[in-house]
């Protein structure tokens, strides 16, 4: 659940960092925020929220997750994660963060994740628990070098995405545990229903994402009840002039699925969506 949940805000978090590029929040220094919940077995699980500052030259993305209602009773999670660089929209090669960080508690378990790309020839990485501790194998330096973070990679993706006018692309991504390379692809045309979860129904794009492993997941059996093949993506515009948004993203396995709906959307300022009946 954990995995899931920042892989679909990290998602979330890049395409808030497109709409902000192609808005007049840009030139009025504001940021954009996205929150969504998390749903499972028919009960809500998690909130999830994103705000996203984007500059000409440098963004930084804010990522909240946290468990609520029987879930959060039961097994308290809550994750912070920020992502912050330099970047030139639609220009995959000009993507260079300078700092990613997590912080989670998984009952009243600590986990940390520090990523420095001062050194982009050898990121200074500081994990805690080490690798050892959590039943997986260290990922090599040389599989690391050329990375990004999961957030800046979603952000790459969807800046590339809009170059193309196409859900389509891979980033190879180190997110201080495991190594894996980001993938989308476009599916096409799609019908959102009215739902009593997310202010928005009607015309929408289905995309898809998921991940190729290469190193650092759980070497325990146990890694496969959490291994989820794609998710569903489904993009819908909520203000004029600018790119569409995920209003629903879904995910499940062989246990359970996880169904994510967007539930606000807002400029720093308080400024709603027109389009949208909150």
């Amino acid at each position: 659940m954990t995995q899931m949940g920042l892989s679909l805000a990290g998602f979330s978090a890049g395409v808030v960092a497109l709409l902000l590029a192609n808005s007049a929040a840009v030139a009025e220094q504001k940021a954009v925020e996205l929150d969504y919940q998390i749903w499972t077995g028919g009960l809500q699980a998690m909130n999830l929220e994103t705000k996203m500052f984007r500059g000409q030259e440098r963004y930084q993305v804010d990522v909240t997750v946290e468990s609520v209602g029987m879930l959060g009773r039961f097994f308290p999670f809550k994750l912070s994660a920020r992502s912050q660089g330099m970047s030139q929209f639609g220009n995959l090669n000009e993507l260079q963060p300078d700092q990613y960080d997590v912080r989670s508690t998984w009952r009243d378990q600590d986990r940390l994740v520090a990523i420095s790309y001062e050194d982009a020839t050898k990121p200074k990485i500081e994990v805690l628990p080490p690798a050892e501790d959590d039943d997986r194998d260290p990922v090599p330096m040389e599989q690391i070098v050329g990375t990004v973070d999961p957030v800046s990679a979603a952000l790459a993706l969807i800046e590339q995405t809009a170059a193309q006018g196409r859900c389509q692309g891979e980033v190879p991504v180190f997110d201080g545990r495991r190594r894996y390379n980001m993938v989308v692809r476009h599916i096409g045309p799609a019908v959102v229903s009215p739902s009593d979860y997310s202010p928005y129904a009607g015309d929408a794009v289905e995309c898809r994402a998921g991940v190729k492993r290469i190193g650092g997941f759980w070497n325990s059996s146990k890694a496969d009840e959490h291994k989820y093949n794609e998710v569903r993506i489904f993009l819908a515009p909520i203000l004029e002039d600018v790119p569409p948004v995920p209003i629903r993203l879904e995910a499940k396995n062989d246990f359970f699925s996880i169904i994510v709906h967007m539930v606000d959307a807002r400029l720093s300022d308080g400024t709603q969506p027109a389009s949208l009946d909150f």
